[in-house]
C-alpha cells in the first residue's frame, strides 16, 4: 500500500526504511512507533520472529521484532475451514445426502436423534467403499469425484457428481465429537467399521468388522460440539434448523426420482420406553416422475393446483455455443476440455432429443388458481418453490422473482383484482444445462449457481410460463 502525506522530521527519516509495518528510525521517536502496534506477548510467543516458513524464500533479511504477521497452526486452520464447509444441520444432511447418491444409491434412510442434536445418521444401500480408500476418507480435499479441476465443467453430462471438494467427511469429523463410518463393498462378505477423529484420521483400535448389507453409513456424533457458539445456537434454535433441513430433504425427495429416501426422527434416550421413532418424510424408489413425488411429498390437493410445463433449451443451448465458439479471448481456454465441450454440442445432430430444457410443475394459471384457491390451499405457500439444476437441488433467487413478475403481469392482462397479484406461484422446476453454462464452486454448501448469460435462460422461461398459462387458461393437470 502506498503511504501518503508523512512528513519526516530530517532528511536522515528519509532514509530510513519501511520493515513490515514498522518505520525503523532512532531519530524520529514519532516516526520510529509502528503505524499498528506490535503484538502482544500473549498473542506471539517469545521464540515468534519475523522469519518465514523454511519452504517460503525471503526477500528481505530476518528481522529481531516479533512478527505481526505468522502463519495460522493448522489446528486452528482445520477448524475455521470445517466450519465454514458445514455451516447448519441442513448443510450436514446435505453432504451425506450427495455422497449418497453419487454412491448410486436406491434408498437412503435419514435419522435425525433429538432433532439432529446427540446424532445425525445417514444410511444408503450405494456402492460403499473400498477397503483401499477408508482411511482416506475423511482426509481433506481426498475424493474419488474428480481428479482434475476440468472435471468440473467438461465432466459428462450423464455422470455429474454432486460432491467434488473432498472437504465434507473432513469438515464433519472436525467439528463433531465423533464421527463414525460403517460400510460394506459388494466384494467384501462382511462389513467394517471405523471412528475418525477431528484431524480426518481413523482413530487406533477403532477398526471393527461389522455385519451389514452392501452399503454405507455415516453417524455424526454431537455436531458441532468444537465449536461452542455454534453449537449453543443449534440447540436454542434446534426448531429453525429443523426446518430448514426438512425444506432441504424435501428438495432431495422431489428431484431425485427413482430414489427412495425417509426421514425419520427419534426422540428420547434410545432403548428406553419412552423413546419414539417418528416417519417424518417417505418417498418410493416406484415413483418416477417430479410430479409423483410432489405428490407424494407435498399431498395430491397440493398437486393438484399446479400443471406440468416443459421448455425446450436447445436451440439457446446452441446458440451460446456458438457464441462462445466465436470467442478468441476467453476463461473457458484456461479449462482444458472447455473447447471440445462445446464443439460436440455445436456437432450433436441428434438434437439431443430435449437433453437441455427445464420440465417440472408449476401453479396454474392466476385465473384458475384464484377461482379454485379455497380448494386448493396448497397453493401460495411461499416455501413451495423448489429448483434444481442437473440434479442438485439450490436456490435460484432470480427464477423466483421472474416468476412473480410473470404471475403479475398476467394478473393485469386478464384483468383480475389487485388480490390475485399478491399471491405467489409454487413450482418444481428441474433445470439441465450443459456444464459450461454454469458454475456451482460458490458457496460452502453449494446452495448458490452463477449462471453464464443469465438472462437468456430467463427470457426462454418466461416465454414457456407465459405460453402455458394463456393458451391453457383449464390448467388440468394430466
Amino acid at each position: 500500500p502506498r503511504i501518503k502525506n508523512v512528513e519526516f522530521s530530517n532528511s536522515s527519516d528519509q532514509q530510513s526504511r519501511l520493515k513490515g509495518f514498522w518505520v525503523s528510525s532512532p531519530l524520529s521517536s514519532s516516526m520510529s512507533r509502528p503505524f499498528i502496534s506490535p503484538p502482544s506477548p500473549s498473542m506471539v510467543s517469545q521464540s515468534s520472529t519475523a522469519s518465514y516458513p523454511s519452504h517460503v524464500p525471503s526477500a528481505y533479511p530476518p528481522l529481531d521484532e516479533p512478527a505481526l504477521i505468522v502463519p495460522i497452526d493448522q489446528n486452528t486452520v482445520k477448524r475455521l475451514v470445517a466450519g465454514q464447509a458445514v455451516m447448519d444441520l441442513a448443510s450436514i444432511v446435505k453432504e451425506l445426502i450427495d455422497n449418497a447418491l453419487d454412491a448410486g444409491a436406491k434408498s437412503i434412510n435419514i435419522r435425525m436423534f433429538n432433532y439432529g442434536l446427540d446424532v445425525v445418521e445417514v444410511t444408503d444401500d450405494g456402492a460403499g467403499v473400498p477397503q483401499i480408500s477408508r482411511e482416506l476418507m475423511a482426509m481433506k480435499h481426498a475424493t474419488s469425484k474428480i481428479r482434475t479441476f476440468s472435471d468440473i465443467y467438461c465432466g459428462s453430462e450423464t455422470n455429474t457428481t454432486l460432491g467434488f471438494r473432498g472437504e465434507a467427511l473432513f469438515s464433519l469429523a472436525n467439528i463433531s465429537e465423533n464421527l463414525i463410518v460403517a460400510t460394506r463393498t459388494a466384494e467384501e462378505s462382511i462389513g467394517e467399521k471405523m471412528e475418525f477423529n477431528s484431524q480426518g484420521f481413523v482413530r487406533a483400535g477403532s477398526l471393527k468388522p461389522i455385519p451389514r448389507k452392501i452399503g454405507t453409513t455415516v453417524a455424526v456424533v454431537k455436531p458441532f460440539e468444537s465449536l461452542p457458539v455454534r453449537r449453543a445456537d443449534l440447540m436454542k434454535r434446534i426448531k429453525f434448523y429443523r426446518t430448514k433441513m426438512f425444506k432441504l430433504v424435501q428438495g432431495y425427495a422431489i428431484f431425485a426420482t427413482g430414489v427412495r429416501i425417509n426421514l425419520y426422527e427419534i426422540i428420547g434416550e434410545v432403548g428406553s420406553r419412552y423413546s419414539r421413532t417418528d416417519l417424518i418424510l417417505s418417498t418410493s424408489e416406484q415413483s418416477s416422475t417430479i410430479s409423483e413425488r410432489v405428490c407424494s411429498i407435498l399431498g395430491s390437493p397440493f398437486l393438484s393446483s399446479l400443471t406440468p410445463i416443459y421448455v425446450d433449451l436447445t436451440k439457446m443451448v446452441k446458440a451460446l455455443a456458438r457464441k462462445k465458439q466465436a470467442e478468441k479471448e476467453t476463461y473457458f481456454d484456461s479449462v482444458p476440455g472447455m473447447r471440445k465441450v462445446i464443439f460436440d454440442i455445436l456437432n450433436d445432430e441428434s438434437e439431443s432429443a430435449g437433453q437441455w430444457r427445464i420440465e417440472g410443475v408449476i401453479s396454474r394459471g392466476p385465473h384458475v388458481a384464484v377461482a379454485t384457491a379455497p380448494k386448493n390451499k396448497g397453493f401460495n405457500r411461499g416455501d413451495a418453490q423448489f429448483f434444481c439444476i442437473d440434479g442438485r437441488p439450490v436456490e435460484m433467487p432470480r427464477v423466483s422473482r421472474v416468476l412473480t413478475e410473470i404471475w403479475k403481469s398476467v394478473v393485469e392482462t386478464t384483468g383480475l383484482n389487485a388480490s390475485a397479484a399478491r399471491k405467489r406461484p409454487s413450482c418444481a422446476l428441474a433445470f439441465y444445462l450443459p456444464h459450461f453454462m454454469y458454475d456451482i464452486n460458490l458457496s460452502p454448501d453449494k446452495r448458490e449457481v452463477l449462471i453464464n448469460d443469465e438472462q437468456c435462460l430467463l427470457d426462454r422461461l418466461k416465454e414457456g410460463i407465459i405460453e402455458l398459462w394463456l393458451s391453457a387458461p383449464e390448467g388440468v393437470f394430466e
